[in-house]
């Protein structure tokens, strides 16, 4: 029976900023690390899938009574539409409760199919995530489909004050300058003591808080 370790398995997740979703690399590690709550029952386990099975994977698990938790990262197309996928790829959080170490289930979890191994910590224990770090990626998940279906539709004007969130300009404050098209629009940015003309994708604005519209 194959058990994944936090030494040697990396995966891909975002990190979030200023409530919203920014690409980021983090190693398994730093998710399973000792701020984490290793070992503490009644909190998540995370799971590494096989490839392309994560629906197979969920439908399993959960007919085990097993909570189940998939982050979803939705981002803005152009034409307006929305690309909804899992944030972390071929992984998943999975509820285990104390009586779930105590009668030893949890371990039909390596058995279930569409699942490759469990994180763990010892034969007897998967490796746990606490509550709030889940509630964390819950948060930024949401706020990320907001920002992909509600922001992206904003009618943005000339003089407009925004925020930029996301891509290579992520953090900057920028004017409007004028729309290019139902995607894409220029703003000004001051950068060292200048301003300059960038096109930025709408996606990636959102309002400066107290801006009347």
């Amino acid at each position: 029976m194959s058990k994944a370790t936090a030494e040697n398995r990396k995966m891909e997740i975002t990190s979030t900023k200023a409530g919203v979703f920014t690409a980021a690399d983090c190693s398994v590690e730093k998710l399973l690390g000792p701020a984490s709550g290793l070992g503490m029952a009644g909190s998540w386990a995370l799971l590494w899938l096989h490839t392309f099975c994560e629906a197979m994977a969920i439908e399993n698990v959960e007919a085990q009574q097993f909570g189940v938790y998939m982050p979803m990262f939705c981002e803005r197309l152009p034409g307006g539409l929305i690309d909804r996928r899992p944030l972390l790829r071929n992984y998943m959080f999975v509820r285990v409760g104390e009586d779930r170490i105590a009668d030893g289930s949890w371990a039909k979890l390596f058995n279930t199919r569409g699942v490759k191994t469990v994180f763990t910590v010892s034969s007897m224990r998967p490796a746990f995530i606490r509550d709030a770090d889940i509630q964390q990626l819950r948060q930024a998940e949401l706020a990320r489909a907001s920002a992909a279906t509600v922001i992206a539709d904003t009618p943005w004007k000339e003089g407009d004050r925004a925020q930029i969130f996301d891509g290579s300009f992520a953090g900057f404050s920028a004017i409007v300058d004028y729309p290019i098209d139902r995607d894409r629009v220029y703003v000004l940015l001051s950068f060292m003591g200048r301003q300059t003309r960038v096109e930025v994708s709408r996606s990636h604005l959102t309002p400066l808080r107290g801006q009347v519209r």
